[in-house]
């Protein structure tokens, strides 16, 4: 069973609100603890943790001058998410995403039977509004999960957002503090080709020094019985282990593998269909091949602390957003040129969807052109990339940077 090829294929994403920062949830069901399955393109949790390695500064005596290397703090790993924001229940539904929102410090504020908005408030840790996130990765389903992941104390550093060329999608990235549970062991599940266990209360698992490389904390599944492993050293022969967890009922299990535990992924609503866009800039409506959004978050983990292997807190910047439209230059259109030398101030509106939970909108009420120069397209219509600047209005309490609206 070892020389299986893992399928990336089949992996399952899902990402749970942390109540601490750097605390991971447990990947168990969904009811318990929050879980949100994510019906991704790709996903990336990062590389193995490890410190940061270098030769130590006291040199030995031979010619190559080093024979030893000192493991430092560990950085933060780097995570990203692609997935496409679908249509929910009803309008005041929350977005799946809404753990990796918080974890950007964006404001998400549900509207009882009217709409869910997202904004960008001024200060998302002292206002309680940030919270870190953990990420689990699963490759393979029941029997034939080969390689788990989980990342803890996620941030939210960027997201970029894009529509009328395709259905609505949104690009996350980030860093979170590291691939460990709250004890510090390492976060990466793997396959165990076989174990044996007997029927009643046992509470230890031998294993192999190698085996105990591929055991993470967290819940496993052997036959039809979940169990937890509480207790694992890198390089021994026993874990620590609780038997019928989740519910399930503990059995005999006589040379049989013991694989991650995956939760039967639950993924609801439809893509948001791109035919149902409209872009809306200084009132005058116009004809977008695609739009994209990017907002720089301002979100980050502070740097390790004398004493500690880890980043212990989250920081935060300021916000910045970005806009690119690819639009079809038309009569109307033509007076954004002048609007580029008089520098007004543009309200621009991105609206994609349609029907009850399905409905998404940007607003970004104070935008300034850049400079563009219609192209010369030879034997075609005029097609022209503009960008727009967008900042905070003046004199407000909070930030009308960007409003986004899912109704």
């Amino acid at each position: 069973m070892g020389l299986n090829p893992v399928n990336a294929w089949d992996t399952a994403v899902a990402v749970a609100q942390e109540t601490t920062l750097g605390v991971p949830v447990a990947p168990a069901s969904q009811a318990a603890y929050g879980l949100q399955f994510i019906e991704q393109i790709n996903s990336s949790l990062g590389p193995a943790e490890v410190g940061v390695i270098r030769p130590k500064q006291d040199r030995g005596p031979g010619r190559g001058m080093q024979n030893g290397w000192v493991e430092g703090r560990v950085m933060p790993a780097a995570w990203s998410l692609d997935t496409s924001l679908k249509t929910r229940a009803a309008v005041d539904t929350p977005s799946p995403l809404l753990p990796l929102l918080k974890a950007g410090g964006l404001l998400h504020t549900v509207n009882a039977a009217t709409n869910v908005t997202i904004t960008v408030p001024a200060t998302p840790i002292e206002s309680g509004v940030f919270a870190g996130a953990t990420l689990t990765q699963i490759q393979g389903s029941g029997l034939a999960a080969q390689k788990g992941e989980r990342l803890r104390g996620c941030v939210t550093r960027s997201i970029n957002i894009s529509g009328a060329a395709n259905e609505l999608m949104v690009k996350l990235a980030g860093v979170g503090i590291g691939k460990t549970t709250a004890t510090g062991q390492a976060g990466v599940l793997g396959k165990i080709d076989s174990i044996t266990l007997a029927s009643g209360v046992v509470t230890s698992l031998t294993i192999t020094a190698a085996e105990s490389k591929r055991l993470g904390l967290g819940y496993y599944l052997c036959e039809s019985e979940v169990i937890e492993v509480t207790a694992c050293t890198p390089g021994g022969t026993t874990a620590t282990i609780a038997r019928g967890a989740l519910g399930s009922t503990a059995a005999a299990h006589t040379a049989q593998p013991l694989v991650p535990y995956r939760p039967a992924p639950t993924y609801s609503g439809s893509p948001i269909a791109e035919p149902t866009s409209t872009v809306t800039l200084g009132g005058v409506a116009l004809r977008c091949r695609s739009w994209s959004i990017d907002i720089s978050t301002g979100m980050d983990l502070v740097e390790p602390e004398t004493g500690s292997r880890y980043s212990q807190r989250a920081k935060y910047g300021r916000c910045d957003v970005k806009v690119s439209l690819q639009l079809v230059l038309d009569g109307d259109g033509v007076s954004l040129l002048g609007q580029v030398q008089t520098q007004e101030n543009l309200a621009l509106a991105l609206v994609q969807g349609t029907g009850v939970g399905g409905i998404f909108t940007a607003n970004m009420p104070n935008c300034a052109l850049d400079p563009f120069q219609p192209p010369d397209t030879n034997n075609d219509i005029s097609v022209v990339d503009v960008t727009l600047r967008v900042r905070d209005g003046a004199a407000t309490a909070g930030s009308d940077l960007i409003n986004l609206v899912l109704t």
